[in-house]
């Protein structure tokens, strides 16, 4: 079986366009620990890190999101975590800024999230047209406040209709 010049040509052309994007919009990056456990007490407010793992240099912004305070975290050494350079790992320190005033009895869960940006463009530059992929990934830090005394927990569940 003979394939046309015809069909050779829009097979190339399916090739390119479905391998090429893929090649040229790599985004990786990943965070190492994913996951740190803390307890209530002296330890809520000590130094603690992450390490980024970009490939090569990267641009990221840093942010974090809780259901215990609008900005849980106070990032060291950064001046604008809407916008950091990283060249390779690069480790990043931060505490927790929180008061007693701001937990309350139970299990929250504060993320940390590094997001890929796009790079500054220089004088005269423009963005490239076309789909281009970013990620992120999250540092998520559990921590967990104790009841004082005895303590009634409820979950209500609504199954269906009694009807």
């Amino acid at each position: 079986m003979r394939i046309s010049s015809s069909v050779r040509i829009c097979l190339l052309f399916l090739l390119l366009v479905v391998f090429v994007p893929s090649v040229l919009g790599i985004a990786r990056i990943g965070v190492t620990p994913p996951l740190v456990n803390i307890n209530y007490g002296d330890e809520i407010s000590k130094e603690r890190s992450f390490t980024i793992l970009p490939d090569g240099k990267d641009y990221v912004k840093l942010f974090a999101l809780s259901d215990l305070k609008e900005v849980p975290v106070v990032f060291h050494g950064i001046e604008n975590p809407g916008f950091v350079v990283l060249s390779g790992r690069t480790e990043i320190f931060y505490h927790l800024d929180l008061s007693d005033n701001d937990l309350t009895p139970g299990e929250h869960k504060i993320k940390i999230y590094i997001q890929q940006i796009d790079p500054p463009l220089e004088s005269g530059e423009s963005r490239p047209a076309g789909i281009i992929a970013r990620a992120a990934v999250v540092h998520v830090v559990k921590l967990f406040v104790p009841h004082n005394g005895p303590f009634l927990q409820m979950d209500f569940n609504q199954i269906g209709s009694v009807d």
